[in-house]
């Protein structure tokens, strides 16, 4: 099933196949079969077979043989999930906790984009410095949506400015919460591993809701700090759907995962609070002596 494998291998190297039946719509017999075996009289043979029963964790499937490591199914995004679950193995062994694990990789994460969010923050403070400009467009071309998106491209075109740039570390990270997800999901070292007080099990989602609401409000707070330009109304899409897509999501998903995109926010809100204040911090001018005879 999703945690455990019950499974039978050929112990030696005689020809067997495998043989699947469905008794029910829910539960499917496999058996082994050996072909036919000649025996003179008197004389025996033994049938040699490897059994395993347990959890579906990798590298212990990996060490009983058979290709058994293949009963864990990441997805598309297998070698993702299998670099995240090693960082998240490195990083438990030094903390004893799976959630302060997740903790420290969202941060070894976050730090390893600081440059793309530099750049995301960047096309969105170019965006903001465009707002006039695109108000006059809006107002111009309020009934002509053809001319007005042909004008809009035009200027971004002309300012060399990026509309999509504020999206990119987003777009990066989603595949990182799809692998997350996928590891979190089909991984038993993280069954009924709990991180403190009521989050018991970071594979299954908060019992509370604590985290997905703290969670949405901080996302709030992140869209309201971030500088917004270009279109009214894809700047208030972006302020309130967004966070409460989100914690609708991460309600049903697992508290691991939650709490990824928790500690993520957090820093990405600590990131534009300092990015900020360097924005806002006087630049000194030097000032020229001048010397004549008057």
């Amino acid at each position: 099933n999703q945690y455990f494998l019950s499974a039978m291998l050929p112990g030696d190297s005689r020809p067997v196949s495998c043989r699947v039946t469905a008794e029910t719509s829910r539960v499917l017999r496999a058996d082994l079969q050996w072909g036919e075996i000649d025996l003179k009289p008197g004389e025996d043979v033994v049938l040699k077979v490897k059994n395993y029963m347990g959890p579906k964790k990798y590298n212990l499937l990996a060490s009983v043989g058979g290709h058994l490591e293949q009963a864990v199914d990441y997805g598309m995004l297998e070698p993702i999930c299998r670099f995240l679950l090693w960082m998240l193995f490195y990083l438990q062994g030094f903390v004893g906790n799976w959630g302060i694990a997740i903790i420290l990789l969202t941060l070894i994460i976050k730090l390893a984009l600081v440059p793309l969010t530099n750049k995301s923050f960047k096309s969105s403070n170019q965006m903001k410095a465009l707002k006039p400009e695109m108000d006059e467009l809006n107002i111009k071309y309020k009934n002509d949506p053809q001319e007005k998106q042909k004008a809009i491209m035009a200027l971004y075109k002309q300012k060399g400015v990026n509309p999509l740039g504020g999206c990119l570390p987003m777009l990066l990270q989603m595949p990182i919460w799809f692998a997350l997800f996928s590891m979190l999901r089909g991984s038993p070292e993280l069954y009924r591993a709990p991180f403190f007080g009521w989050i018991t099990d970071l594979s299954a989602a908060d019992p509370y809701f604590v985290t997905p609401l703290v969670m949405g409000a901080l996302m709030f707070v992140q869209q309201k700090m971030m500088p917004m330009g270009g279109d009214n109304m894809q700047a208030k899409m972006m302020l309130y759907i967004m966070p409460v897509m989100f914690t609708v999501m991460m309600i049903f998903l697992p508290s691991g995962l939650t709490l990824y995109i928790l500690v993520n926010t957090v820093l990405s809100i600590a990131h534009q609070w300092i990015l900020k204040k360097m924005d806002e911090r006087p630049v000194a001018v030097p000032v020229r002596h001048h010397s004549g005879k008057r």
